[in-house]
C-alpha cells in the first residue's frame, strides 16, 4: 500500500495485489485473474482542508478510530497481507471548516483494475475497461474529474421514469433492473461480450459460470439494446455461433472459463427437450429482430439471416410435428412461436426475401387461425418465464421488469417503413398513461389520455442518438423521420370521427384508414422530421 498525492489535488491510497505469477498452469492463471490493484481517492473542492490517510487491518478494530473521533484525522500502517491474519485496508479523512449556511460536496472514488482474464485455453481476454483505464489510480482520477457528467446522465435517465405516472414500486424495479448490465456482463479487451446466467452473492462471477441461454438473454436484451446496442450485437453473434446443424438453438451457449471464441461443443442440442429447443430458437429470432430492426444494423442482418432461415425451418418442422403429437404445444409456447414467426416475416421483408416472406406469412396466418386470433398477442416475457419448463435465474426475472414499460406503452418503430406504432395497454381504471420510451436511436416520452369517444396522444422526442461506430450502424442521429402512425382506432364505429394531427403548433396533412385488425393507420402527406424537443400530437374525437 502507498499514499497518493499529486499536484492536481488528488489524494488517496493505492493497494496492490500480489505479484503476477506469469505462469501457464490453470492454478496460476486463476491466481492472476484475481490479482490487481485498488485505489481509494478524494479530490476536495477547496484548498483549505486537512487530509490524512491510514492503513489498517480490516480483520480488527481500526487503531485510528479514537483519533478520528477526537481530531477528525487518521494515521497508521499495516504490513503485507496474509490470508486469515492481515487483510490490508485504507481510510481517508477530510477535515474542513463550514460557516453557517455553507455546504460542500466532497467526492470520494473507489476504483479497481484487474488486468487479466485467462480462459482455460490459456487465452488472456483481459477486460475492455483496461484499454482506456490502465490503472486503478487513473480510473479514480477520471471518475473524480467527470463525476458531474456521470451523475447528470444517470439522473436524466432515472428522472424520465420518475416523471411518469407509473406506480412507484414499478419505477423502482425498472431502475434497479439496470444493475444487471454491470453485475452480469463480461466485456473482453478485444470487445468480446457475454451475459452471465448467474453470479455470486457479492456480484462476482461464480466459478464455472455459464453464459445465459437465448431465452434468458431475451429478458435483458430490451434493456441492453436500448442502452448498449454494440454490446448487444456482439453477444448476439456469440449466441448465433452455437446454432446446431438443424437450426435449433441450444440452452447452453458457453462458459466464462472456456472463453468467448473457442469452438463450442455445446451446439449439440440432444440434451435439451423439444420445448426448451423451441423456446431458445424462438427467442433467438426475437433477439435478431429486436437488434437489427431497432438499430438498422444491415451488416448484422446479413450475418444473421442465413441462421434465421435455419431457425425458422426448425420451428416449421416442429409445428408440423405437433399436429400429430400427443402432447401439443402449450398456450405460452404458441404465443412465443407466433411472435417468432412474426419476427421472421419482418426480417424477410427487411432482407427483400419475397419467397421467405410469403412462406412465413402463410404459416403465421395458419397458426393464428388455429389460435383464433387475427394478430399475435403481445408477448409477455415475464408471463412466459413464470411457466417456463427450465427454471430461470434471478437476473432474468429481474430484468423482465423492463418489459413492463414496453407492454404498457405498446411502442414500436419500424425503421424500414418509418412507421411508429403505439398501442397502449393500460388498466381500465387509469385515466391517463405518462411514461418514457427508450430505443437505441432515441429516447422519448408518451402521454396517452383515453376519452369516451377517442383519445389524446402526445409523443415527445427527448434525445436522438447516433449509433455510428465500428459496426457502421446505418441511419443518422440528427432527425427521426416518421412516415406514419399505427394507433388504436378508438370508439369511431358508426360516426364521423375527427382526427387532428400536429407537430408542435403546426397542423399536419394526413390520410387515415381503419384496418381489418382494428388499427387506425395514419399516413402523413409528407414525411415528418422530428428533432430533439419536438412534440407530435394526435387527437381523435
Amino acid at each position: 500500500m502507498r499514499a497518493l498525492l499529486d499536484e492536481q489535488g488528488f489524494f488517496g491510497i493505492e493497494m496492490q495485489g500480489p505479484v503476477l505469477t506469469s505462469g501457464n498452469s490453470a492454478s496460476e492463471h486463476l491466481q492472476d485473474n484475481t490479482t490487481g490493484e485498488m485505489a481509494l481517492m478524494v479530490r476536495p473542492p477547496r484548498k483549505e482542508v486537512t487530509i490524512t490517510t491510514a492503513e489498517w487491518n480490516a480483520l480488527s478494530r481500526p487503531q485510528w478510530w479514537e483519533q478520528f473521533a477526537k481530531e477528525g484525522a487518521v494515521e497508521g500502517t499495516v504490513g503485507l497481507g496474509q490470508e486469515g491474519k492481515t487483510h490490508p485496508a485504507g481510510a481517508i479523512a477530510v477535515r474542513l471548516t463550514l460557516r453557517p449556511g455553507d455546504y460542500v460536496d466532497i467526492p470520494f472514488a473507489v476504483a479497481w483494475h484487474i488486468p487479466h482474464h485467462f480462459a482455460l485455453s490459456g487465452v488472456d481476454y483481459g477486460d475492455y475497461a483496461g484499454k482506456h483505464f490502465p490503472s486503478a489510480v487513473r480510473t479514480a482520477q477520471e471518475l473524480l474529474t467527470e463525476y458531474h457528467h456521470l451523475i447528470a446522465l444517470t439522473e436524466e435517465a432515472q428522472r424520465r421514469l420518475l416523471n411518469s405516472n407509473l406506480p412507484r414500486p414499478l419505477v423502482s424495479q425498472v431502475i434497479n433492473c439496470a444493475s444487471v448490465l454491470y453485475t452480469h456482463i463480461t466485456h473482453g479487451r478485444g470487445g468480446e461480450c457475454g451475459l452471465l446466467s448467474g453470479v455470486g452473492e457479492a456480484g462476482e462471477a461464480q466459478s464455472g459460470a455459464d453464459f445465459a441461454s437465448p431465452f434468458e438473454t431475451l429478458a435483458a436484451s430490451g434493456l441492453l439494446a436500448a442502452y448498449f446496442p454494440h454490446l448487444n450485437a456482439t453477444n448476439l453473434e456469440r449466441i448465433a455461433s452455437t446454432q446446431s446443424a438443424d437450426g435449433a438453438m441450444p440452452a447452453y451457449t458457453g462458459n466464462v472459463e472456456r472463453g468467448y471464441t473457442v469452438a463450442l461443443p455445446q451446439s449439440d442440442t440432444r440434451n435439451d427437450n423439444a420445448t426448451v429447443q423451441i423456446q431458445n430458437t424462438s427467442a433467438y429470432l426475437l433477439l435478431v429482430e429486436q437488434h437489427c430492426l431497432w438499430t438498422e444494423d444491415t451488416e448484422a442482418l446479413r450475418f444473421h439471416y442465413p441462421k434465421v432461415q435455419l431457425a425458422l425451418g426448425y420451428l416449421l418442422v416442429g409445428l408440423e410435428r405437433s399436429k400429430t403429437d400427443k402432447a401439443p404445444f402449450k398456450e405460452e409456447h404458441l404465443v412465443l412461436l407466433a411472435n417468432a414467426l412474426k419476427a421472421g416475416v419482418k426480417l424477410a421483408s427487411a432482407m427483400g426475401d419475397t419467397v421467405g416472406y410469403q412462406k412465413y406469412e402463410k404459416v403465421l396466418s395458419q397458426l393464428l387461425k388455429t389460435m383464433g386470433l387475427e394478430v399475435p398477442p403481445l408477448y409477455s416475457y415475464q408471463a412466459s418465464a413464470d411457466k417456463a419448463d427450465t427454471p430461470l435465474r434471478s437476473f432474468a426475472a429481474q430484468t423482465a421488469d423492463w418489459y413492463a414499460l414496453a407492454t404498457l406503452a405498446g411502442f414500436e418503430y419500424e425503421p424500414k417503413t418509418q412507421v411508429v406504432q403505439i398501442t397502449p395497454h393500460i388498466p381500465g381504471t387509469w385515466r391517463t398513461l405518462i411514461t418514457s420510451i427508450s430505443m437505441p436511436r432515441f429516447w422519448g416520452h408518451i402521454e396517452f389520455k383515453p376519452r369516451a369517444k377517442g383519445y389524446l396522444l402526445n409523443l415527445r422526442l427527448d434525445r436522438l442518438i447516433s449509433l455510428k461506430g465500428k459496426r457502421h450502424f446505418g441511419g443518422s442521429g440528427s432527425v427521426l423521420v416518421v412516415q406514419g402512425l399505427r394507433l388504436p382506432k378508438g370508439a369511431v364505429e358508426g360516426r364521423e370521427a375527427i382526427l387532428i394531427v400536429s407537430l408542435g403548433v403546426s397542423p399536419i396533412g394526413v390520410r387515415s384508414v381503419v384496418t381489418t385488425g382494428k388499427d387506425l393507420v395514419i399516413t402523413f402527406q409528407s414525411p415528418v422530421k422530428m428533432s430533439t424537443g419536438d412534440r407530435l400530437e394526435v387527437e381523435l374525437r
